[in-house]
C-alpha cells in the first residue's frame, strides 16, 4: 500500500538514512545481509567487501572463478569467496594494490581508500574543492585529490567539515555513501 516502507533487515530503522540506504542497496543487489537476516550496520567493512559492493553498484557481474594467472596480488587467494571479486575489481581499475604487491583483503577500508575506489569505480573528477578542515594537517597527502567527491555527493552526511580520512568505514557508512552517490549523481 502507499506509504508503506520496505524493511528487509530487522536491525535497521527503515526511516533513518542508513536504513533507507541499506534497504535500497539490498533491492538493487549491491549489499546483502548476514545469515541471521541482519544488516549489522556497525560492523567494519574490509577491502574485499568494498570491492564487491562497488562492482555490484556498477552492475558489473562477478565471475564465479578466475585464473591464478590473472591474480595481481600475492595475498589474494583465488579460491576464496573474495578472490574472483578482488581480481575483477583490479581488472576494472576500481582497486589498486600496495607497493609490495599485496591487497590486504581483510583489512578495514579507510575513508581515504574508499574515496579513491569510488572515484575510480565511477570515473569521478579528482581535485574538486572541499571545505574539510583536517586537510591542514597533511595538505599534500595522496588522498586529498579524491576528497572533493565526498562533499559534492554528500557521501558522509555526518562529516560536515572534517573528513577523517584515516577512519575505517562501517557498513552503515558505506551503504549511505554509495546510496548518496547513486541518488545524487
Amino acid at each position: 500500500e502507499a506509504g508503506k516502507v520496505t524493511n528487509i533487515f530487522p536491525d535497521v530503522n527503515p526511516i533513518s538514512l542508513p536504513g533507507i540506504a541499506a534497504n535500497e542497496l539490498f533491492l538493487r543487489g549491491v549489499i546483502g545481509g548476514f545469515k541471521d537476516g541482519e544488516f549489522k550496520g556497525n560492523r567494519p567493512v574490509n577491502r574485499a567487501e568494498i570491492s564487491k559492493f562497488l562492482l555490484l553498484a556498477k552492475q558489473i557481474s562477478i565471475p564465479t572463478n578466475i585464473s591464478e594467472n590473472d591474480n595481481p596480488f600475492w595475498d589474494v587467494i583465488t579460491t576464496e569467496w573474495y578472490g574472483p571479486i578482488v581480481i575483477k575489481a583490479a581488472q576494472e581499475k576500481i582497486i589498486e594494490g600496495n607497493p609490495d604487491g599485496s591487497f590486504k583483503p581483510g583489512e578495514s577500508v579507510l575513508t581515504s581508500e574508499f574515496l579513491a575506489m569510488m572515484t575510480r569505480a565511477f570515473d569521478l573528477p579528482s581535485n574538486l574543492s572541499n571545505k574539510y578542515k583536517d586537510k591542514a594537517k597533511d595538505p599534500n597527502a595522496w588522498f586529498w585529490k579524491y576528497a572533493g567527491i565526498a562533499e559534492k555527493y554528500n557521501l558522509f552526511p555526518d562529516r560536515l567539515d572534517t573528513l577523517n580520512p584515516g577512519k575505517p568505514l562501517t557498513r552503515n557508512e558505506v551503504a549511505v555513501a554509495i546510496y548518496q552517490y547513486l541518488k545524487n549523481r
